[in-house]
């Protein structure tokens, strides 16, 4: 088995894979700049969206998502698993994301196809092997002990959805769901024990990657922000309980994209249209996808193939 086969098996297996492209220091620094630029003109605290990147910042970012190394992946998976796959909005930053393993909701954790388990129809395409849907995330610092920077996730958490093995699904959270509990009610025993346990009682693992080096990870698979350590979090200040202040030097950086097949689309959009704030979500990805015209007409072509094989006339029709 060549090794290009092997990483999208591992891939498909696992939910997740790092990639090994890496970006010299001085071009993360480089864009770490341009994006703290970003959020301090737009007077943005947390999260800036594509449509309100600069044009430089619009630029750089297309640029990193339509690497080589990104483009070989999915067309490799795409191949795999014969479905035509894109990045997709939304494209977007997120700043000082933190998780307070102390205080956060359910510490964090949790899949991105939450919504999608409500509907019968949605449950439907989930199994399917065109189902492909997910984010890459692309971090610009070291996922430390310390202040975090990276994301952590539980391998294989995607398996018993794509296999519609409800009741081993159900069986598989016990752990995750006792320890939920725990930090929910019983908060001065939950601290007593060291992060690193809980990480191996749930199989997890935090991501190590290289700053710049793009993550892929499944929409299904169960995941979280890394927490800053117990011991520092009180030395920044509380935006809210997934949000600190950090000085720019130690900033958490970290951007994303979402990807997929026209069956993920589908299936996530019919979940968002049935959310008030998500209201007008089929349209901001039209105006989004629109903008990556000037940037890349590949991606701009692409991601309207994949819409528009959605069939969305067909999702109103469900809906009904």
């Amino acid at each position: 088995m060549n090794h290009a086969n092997f990483n999208i098996q591992n891939y498909i297996m696992s939910g997740f894979y790092i990639g090994n492209h890496e970006i010299n220091n001085n071009k993360i620094q480089y864009l770490r700049k341009l994006i703290l630029t970003n959020f301090r003109d737009g007077k943005k605290q947390k999260l800036i969206n594509f449509i309100d990147f600069n044009e430089e910042l619009r630029s750089e970012i297309i640029n990193l998502l339509c690497s080589n190394f990104i483009k070989t992946f999915l067309k490799k998976l795409a191949s795999k698993l014969n479905t035509n796959i894109s990045i997709l909005p939304r494209i977007h930053i997120m700043k000082n994301y933190h998780v307070n393993r102390l205080k956060t909701p359910g510490i964090g954790w949790h899949r991105d196809c939450a919504g999608e388990f409500k509907h019968t129809y949605c449950n439907n395409l989930l199994s399917k092997k065109e189902y492909v849907f997910g984010k890459i995330g692309i971090y610009l610092q070291k996922n430390s002990e310390e202040l975090g920077g990276g994301i952590d996730l539980i391998p294989k958490s995607h398996i018993y959805i794509r296999d519609k093995k409800f009741f081993k699904r159900k069986i598989s959270a016990i752990r995750l769901r006792v320890i939920k509990i725990m930090q929910k009610n019983f908060n001065i025993i939950y601290k007593l024990i060291s992060e690193k346990f809980y990480i191996k009682f749930l199989k997890a693992i935090k991501i190590n990657a290289h700053p710049g080096a793009p993550v892929f990870f499944d929409s299904r698979i169960i995941h979280r922000g890394s927490p800053i350590n117990d011991c520092l979090i009180d030395n920044f200040k509380e935006i809210d309980n997934i949000h600190y202040e950090l000085p720019d030097k130690d900033a958490k950086i970290s951007i994303y994209c979402e990807y997929g097949s026209s069956t993920g689309v589908l299936s996530t959009l019919y979940d968002r249209s049935t959310r008030e704030e998500y209201s007008k979500e089929y349209e901001n990805w039209l105006e989004e996808i629109e903008l990556y015209k000037k940037y890349s007409p590949e991606l701009h072509s692409l991601a309207l193939e994949i819409i528009h094989k959605a069939n969305l006339d067909k999702l109103k029709q469900e809906q009904i």
